[in-house]
């Protein structure tokens, strides 16, 4: 007797380039690790010139921070040469001649 509820098999008619691929798990962890490492380099590169631009931010801050200072101590020196102290003891001053009787010429 013939069982008709049996579905009759089909011969694989898949060409080679449609057939799934498997790969073994051992296969798929490389590939994991692999990734993960891969990964990994492109993050510590990236880290590495963030801090490499961080410390030169720093030094860029410490140079900056030298020259303000160095600016207010020739401020400072500016201001000293400027005062009233300085000038009035100053050699040119002390030679001129005082002037304490001024006359003024009238308009005619």
């Amino acid at each position: 007797m013939i069982n008709i509820s049996q579905k009759p098999e089909r011969p694989n008619r898949r060409s080679p380039l449609s057939q799934r691929v498997h790969f073994s798990s051992n296969a798929l962890i490389a590939v994991l690790i692999i990734l993960i490492v891969v990964i990994s380099m492109f993050y510590l590169v990236e880290f590495n010139k963030i801090s490499t631009i961080g410390i030169q931010i720093d030094e860029s801050k410490d140079i900056r921070d030298k020259f303000i200072i160095e600016n207010e101590v020739w401020s400072m020196r500016i201001a000293n040469l400027k005062s009233l102290d300085v000038i009035q003891n100053q050699d040119v001053i002390n030679r001129m001649v005082n002037i304490t009787d001024v006359e003024f010429l009238e308009d005619i």
